[in-house]
């Protein structure tokens, strides 16, 4: 899978991703990083570059590194990946969480959140290797 590094690409979606989400876009962007805490012990910052789901207008956010990372995932799953699957990992339990927090609470951006994870979850499973796509399931599932 290639990732997006381009400074001007990024910040194309970056504002693509703050004009869909408004508010809720600068906490989102926060969420990926205590996340990405919360699930290693291995995280320690970084530089993150938007990336764009082809055919959709889902965007999500990749940490650009080439370190291994050891995850505890909330299910239970220990699993080792690269960034790009913790990236989308973060992704995936982040939108699903969200989708169901906003349905909660009456917010109608939840089908835009909902129907975004469905689009990078296909996405995701696309594009990886098997090897990646499992390490991805056993984190998310």
């Amino acid at each position: 899978m290639k990732i997006n590094t381009d400074h001007s690409k990024h910040l194309q979606l970056n504002k693509r991703f703050m004009n869909r989400f408004g508010m809720l876009g600068v906490q989102m962007e926060g969420l990926y990083y205590s996340t990405a805490d919360k699930l290693t012990d291995d995280y320690r910052g970084g530089s993150w570059n938007f990336q764009e789901v082809p055919k959709s207008k889902a965007t999500w956010l990749c940490l650009d590194s080439d370190q291994s990372f050891r995850v505890n995932a909330f299910n239970g799953n220990e699993v080792k990946c690269n960034a790009i699957v913790l990236s989308m990992s973060i992704t995936l339990i982040m939108y699903s969480n969200l989708s169901f927090q906003l349905h909660e609470k009456g917010n109608p951006l939840y089908e835009l959140i909902a129907s975004d994870f469905h689009d990078m979850r296909l996405h995701f499973m696309d594009n990886l290797s098997d090897s990646d796509a499992q390490k991805l399931l056993r984190i998310i599932d």
